[in-house]
């Protein structure tokens, strides 16, 4: 018997091969031919169906209507499918497969503590906040003040809350932001039926340009003193946690402090100390122009070297990038230029073969 496989991978010529673009967790589209995509929407993909060649448009929910024979679902049925049992037994087989590694795949749903677990010592040592002999109670949640107060279930909202702590490494002192705490606040004094949190994409998309906006609008009466009653800039240095030298500014006026915004150290380097920058000094320059000169004699050559060396000293195109630009004053030379030096890739050869020369065999030693 052939092998549905072998149908929807037929460019393959093989039944146990696999397209190149196999997706495990959606494994009928192997049995289709996409031919155009249009977009990013889930109704944007136009395919050829390879046992029925009847052409079609939609997501892979009408893929799979269409080959497991799913009815009311805007898609006209595989006639081959409904023709040969076989290639249904096949395609329901990939498809049940493809749904057990999507549930192997997903996070295991680890148990909460019981609310009424006692937790004494740990390798000797007393847990803060626990008495490893506790005196004799009452039975847990049978007084009126524990019913009162719902304590079960408080206690096993502090172990989600907990759990989420655990799993993601949030910081603990999470727990001291007011509005950590203003959040479950409004919960708890608003009845929302049915209520769940902002996901991934609402948090840094809609939500995320909402605060931002907001903010501003209050900042906003702030800054338009500032041409009446004058300011004070006022700039402060520090380090991010990826250890990119940073330097804030903020206008401090009456009306208090406001962050301006947070340039790169590499930016200003060259303005400490008086230094000049090397594309702006006379002397560098003319020496470099020398030395482009007699490393490559073809005009056309050097045109395109100039043109490299514009980009890496106005952090142009590639050079531009945050991580380039920080990693200047960080990485080790040759460490830099193989990392974000691809963009130029002549200078990056002529770079490379002067940082792996020794000392002694440089020109200024001969010298």
């Amino acid at each position: 018997m052939s092998s549905v496989s072998s149908i929807g991978s037929s460019s393959t010529g093989s039944a146990t091969s696999k397209p190149v673009d196999h997706d495990e967790n959606a494994p009928l589209w192997d049995y289709v031919t996409k031919l155009i995509k249009r977009g990013e929407g889930a109704n944007n993909t136009k395919f050829n169906c390879n046992l029925c060649n009847l052409e079609f448009q939609g997501s892979y929910m009408r893929v799979k209507a269409h080959l497991l024979l799913t009815k009311d679902k805007g898609i006209r049925l595989c006639s081959v499918v409904k023709e040969r049992s076989e290639f249904l037994v096949e395609i329901r087989k990939a498809h049940e497969e493809a749904g057990k590694r999507k549930i192997m795949a997903q996070p295991k749903n680890v148990s909460l503590p019981p609310p009424s677990t006692k937790i004494g010592g740990v390798g000797g040592f007393r847990l803060e906040g626990y008495d490893p002999e506790p005196k004799k109670r009452k039975a847990a949640g049978n007084s009126l003040l524990e019913k009162a107060m719902n304590m079960g279930a408080r206690k096993t909202l502090h172990s989600h809350i907990a759990r989420m702590f655990y799993s993601a490494g949030l910081p603990f002192h999470l727990a001291r932001n007011p509005y950590f705490i203003s959040a479950f606040q409004f919960a708890v004094e608003n009845n929302i039926p049915g209520y769940v949190p902002p996901g991934y994409n609402l948090l840094r998309t809609t939500l995320h340009q909402k605060e931002r906006a907001h903010i501003a609008l209050l900042l906003e009466p702030i800054k338009k003193t500032w041409n009446e009653k004058g300011l004070s800039v006022v700039a402060n240095g520090w380090s991010d946690a990826q250890r990119r030298p940073l330097i804030n500014f903020m206008g401090a006026s009456d009306g208090g402090a406001v962050f301006v915004r947070a340039v790169n150290c590499i930016i200003v380097l060259w303005l400490v100390g008086n230094r000049v920058a090397p594309p702006l000094d006379e002397e560098i320059s003319a020496m470099r122009m020398k030395c482009f000169k007699r490393f490559f004699p073809d005009q056309d050559e050097r045109r395109v070297v100039n043109i490299e060396y514009a980009k890496f000293s106005g952090c142009l195109d590639g050079f531009g990038d945050l991580d380039s630009m920080v990693d200047r004053g960080v990485l080790k030379l040759r460490v830099w230029w193989l990392v974000h030096g691809a963009s130029a890739p002549i200078l990056q050869s002529l770079a490379l073969k002067l940082l792996s020369q020794p000392c002694s065999s440089s020109c200024c030693k001969r010298n």
